[in-house]
C-alpha cells in the first residue's frame, strides 16, 4: 500500500481494511494515487446473502460494518477534498471511487500496483458457514503468477463493470 500509486480492493464491507490502512489510503491519495473500492450494496440481497453464509446469520452485523465503511469513505473523500481545496496544483492529487456490488462477491481482492511490473494482488477467499479465524489467503506476482495474477485481475475489472457508482 506505502508506495503503490494504483490501489483497487473488494469485499462485502472492507470495513477491517478500510481501518487498518486508513492513513496509508488518504497519504497514497494525497500523492497521486488511483483509489478504487468495491463493496456490497446496502439495498440489494448482499448483506442477506453474506450473512446467510456466516456462522450466525445476522444481517444487521454486515449492515452495521458497512455504514462503518461508508463512514471512513466519506472521510478519505473529505480530507481529498480538504487537500485538493489547499493545493495549487490539482493535478497531483489522486482520485477515490467507489462502487456497490448487487451480490456478495466468494473471495477479496487488493490489488496494489498492479500499473507496475512488481504489483501485487492479495486474494481472500471467504468461507461459509465456518473457517472465519484464518481464511485462506494467497498472493500473486504477475512474473510468477502469470495466468492466475491476470484471472484476478480481470475478476476485480469484470465486477466493477457490473457494480454502481456510489457517491458519498
Amino acid at each position: 500500500v506505502q508506495y503503490a500509486t494504483q490501489i483497487d480492493m473488494c469485499g462485502v464491507t472492507l470495513t477491517s481494511a478500510l481501518n487498518k490502512h486508513y492513513g496509508a489510503l488518504r497519504e497514497r491519495l494525497q500523492k497521486g494515487a488511483t483509489v478504487r473500492v468495491l463493496i456490497a450494496d446496502p439495498d440489494s440481497r448482499a448483506l442477506e446473502m453474506s450473512a446467510l453464509r456466516s456462522e450466525s446469520p445476522d444481517t444487521d452485523y454486515y449492515g452495521k460494518r458497512l455504514e462503518t465503511t461508508f463512514n471512513d469513505l466519506r472521510s478519505l473523500n473529505r480530507s481529498l477534498r480538504d487537500f485538493r481545496q489547499g493545493q495549487q496544483t490539482a493535478g497531483l492529487l489522486g482520485t477515490l471511487e467507489v462502487r456497490l456490488l448487487p451480490f456478495a462477491p466468494s473471495f477479496g481482492i487488493y490489488k496494489f500496483g498492479t500499473d507496475r511490473s512488481d504489483g501485487t494482488i492479495l486474494v481472500e477467499i471467504f468461507p461459509h458457514k465456518s473457517g472465519f479465524i484464518s481464511t485462506p489467503a494467497f498472493s500473486l506476482v504477475a512474473e510468477r503468477d502469470g495466468k492466475w495474477y491476470s484471472y484476478f485481475a480481470g475478476q476485480f475489472e469484470d465486477m466493477w463493470r457490473q457494480a454502481k457508482p456510489w457517491e458519498p
